[in-house]
């Protein structure tokens, strides 16, 4: 230790006073700097107004005992590393009083200056980075607590911004799909395929603003789900009309398998989100190959809504989406980054396939917050497989 240390002795016996000063003052002058209290009151006083680097606490205090002492300040707030003296050796005395927050226990008569010197370095250092990883911590929440509001700032921003956006957006879909229908009456192919590029464009633009939208309501937990009964065959029914234009530009083709399903309490936008989300990935992905979506349900498993999970029955039934594509696949490593926001496998899929990305990562938080997960295998060049697995009631019901 550079500086000088400063020592509060709380002892009762002047003799003992002495006898501790001699060995410090041995150590070498103006290293160690003693403060003597010789009784109860006077030792809590000095212990709990600035407090020196260390305190040697004797047991016997009069009619108290340095165990009372302890239990008070280390209770009142007191962070002063604390050795206590007795006149003998005691195994329990020495675990009851480590166990009230005591640093070291040293018994009278048993050591010399430098054991002495060896219990107050320990202690002082052991408390000085105590101390620093105290302050280290409270740093590192500090920017921790920055850092999400930073993320919520940038939420609640980007939702803002997003939904400004959807509004004008809406307004150049509808009058350009209005000026298309003119166009071609009045047999102006030429215009009409110009106003359906820029329809196209605006689809497009609407579908990555709804993206950001969604991801940033997600991230500042202002989105909330609509739970109700529904039919989940007529869901899947309906999803598969939707896609079908997809599957059709890649030369595809689709295959469902869904029967005997019956009745699921969720939310069905989101859930029609997720799937749609994740069958477009597979058709954009899959060219001249197959696409499947195989929906079933049986008793679930712990394992069926958490990556941790183990095979404890729930209680409740689990369905699980699969789905399944012929397409380019995935490496392991591209593997690691497919939940991330903005991220696709890599560069050259972005420049190929177009999307920003979000669609999965919008898929897996709208999962986990319908009570369930997503789980994919992959293998390069020969397709991947996707399961959504949901539980069949999620909360309170609002009956359909």
């Amino acid at each position: 230790m550079d500086t000088s240390v400063s020592v509060l002795l709380v002892e009762d016996d002047r003799d003992d006073y002495l006898l501790t000063r001699e060995m410090l003052e041995e150590l070498g002058e103006g290293t160690y700097v003693l403060r003597w209290a010789d009784c109860y009151e006077d030792g809590v006083e000095a212990l709990l107004s600035g407090g020196p680097d260390l305190c040697l606490l004797d047991y016997r205090l009069g009619e108290k005992t340095g165990l009372e002492l302890l239990r008070e300040v280390v209770g009142r707030g007191c962070t002063v590393p604390i050795v206590l003296l007795t006149g003998q050796s005691d195994r329990s005395l020495d675990v009851e009083a480590m166990k009230a927050g005591a640093v070291d226990y040293l018994v009278k008569g048993e050591f010399g200056p430098r054991q002495l010197e060896r219990s107050i370095r320990y202690a002082v250092e052991r408390n000085r980075s105590v101390k620093a990883l105290r302050e280290l911590n409270a740093e590192l929440q500090h920017a921790r607590n920055q850092a999400t509001a930073a993320s919520h700032a940038k939420s609640m921003f980007l939702a803002s911004v997003s939904h400004e956006f959807r509004t004008p957006l809406n307004a150049i879909l509808g009058y350009s799909e209005m000026l298309h229908e003119e166009l071609v009456a009045l047999d102006a192919h030429g215009l009409a395929d110009d106003v359906r590029r820029i329809h196209t464009a605006g689809n497009h633009l609407l579908t990555l603003v709804s993206d950001i939208l969604d991801l940033s309501k997600i991230e500042a937990g202002k989105l909330d789900l609509s739970l109700r009964a529904f039919d989940l065959e007529a869901l899947i029914v309906e999803i598969g009309e939707a896609i079908r234009p997809l599957v059709g530009r890649n030369e595809n083709r689709y295959r469902c398998r869904c029967s005997g399903v019956g009745e699921m309490v969720s939310d069905a936008t989101r859930l029609r989100q997720v799937l749609l989300n994740l069958l477009g990935n597979a058709c954009k992905f899959t060219t001249r190959g197959s696409i499947e979506l195989v929906v079933e349900r049986r008793p679930g498993r712990a394992r069926d809504f958490d990556t941790a999970g183990d095979d404890a029955p729930l209680g409740v039934d689990c369905i699980e989406f699969t789905i399944r594509d012929t397409g380019i696949g995935m490496t392991p490593a591209q593997m690691q980054r497919l939940f991330a926001g903005f991220s696709q496998v890599d560069a050259d899929v972005t420049r190929r396939y177009g999307g920003t990305g979000l669609g999965l990562a919008i898929s897996r938080r709208l999962c986990r917050m319908m009570g369930g997960e997503i789980f994919v295998d992959s293998e390069f060049g020969a397709g991947s497989t996707v399961r959504v697995r949901l539980p069949a009631r999620l909360g309170a019901v609002v009956a359909a």
